[in-house]
């Protein structure tokens, strides 16, 4: 979405770089609030896997309507489109990431935060060579409306898809909430029972 809706904008519309930048603003935001709010959702519950599974699902449904981006679709209605992508991108950013930290040692934290970065940066590296393919099989020299939506719709689907398939074959991982690492004891309650009172 964000290599090539710049295209569209700017090639296609006749946008400058900065309305183009500013047209894209709902997808950062969105991810920016959709991390914020999985964050928050996640050390509350103490549970990550129904949040990356409510981002996955937004992911892969709010790229379905950019199969209709034509030439003539107000610029101001894709980047309200932009909007649920963004918040469907952001629980795969922190969430993840505090998912990867919970499920190993502290020793091998740093570890485990790098090597699901790699993984990160390797998907979307496949993924982005995938959909200039995409584009390229369009059948014209430059990049069209018709090349860029679909290629968008159909890229965002799959990774969306393919990322529910992962998380509904993914154990839940308990989270620490409260500064309480899971399956630490209880500390004893610092009230005293009617028991020890009276005694």
């Amino acid at each position: 979405m964000g290599i090539f809706l710049p295209l569209y904008f700017q090639h296609i519309r006749g946008h400058s770089a900065t309305t183009s930048g500013l047209l894209l603003l709902p997808l950062l935001i969105g991810m920016a609030l959709g991390n914020r709010l999985t964050a928050a959702t996640v050390l509350r519950s103490g549970h990550v896997k129904p949040v990356l599974l409510i981002g996955a699902g937004l992911l892969a449904a709010g790229t379905a309507p950019f199969m209709a981006l034509r030439t003539t679709t107000p610029p101001a209605l894709t980047s309200v489109l932009l909007l649920p992508i963004g918040l469907g991108a952001g629980p795969a950013m922190g969430g993840l990431a505090i998912a990867t930290q919970n499920a190993v040692p502290s020793t091998d934290m740093g570890t485990a935060t790098a090597g699901s970065a790699l993984t990160k940066q390797i998907g979307g590296a496949v993924g982005l060579a995938c959909a200039q393919s995409l584009i390229g099989h369009s059948g014209t020299a430059a990049p069209t409306a018709t090349a860029i939506g679909p290629t968008v719709a159909r890229s965002g689907g799959v990774a969306g898809l393919l990322a529910l398939r992962a998380l509904l074959l993914m154990r839940d991982i308990p989270i620490a909430t409260a500064g309480k690492r899971p399956g630490a004891p209880t500390p004893p309650s610092p009230v005293p029972s009617k028991a020890d009172r009276r005694a």
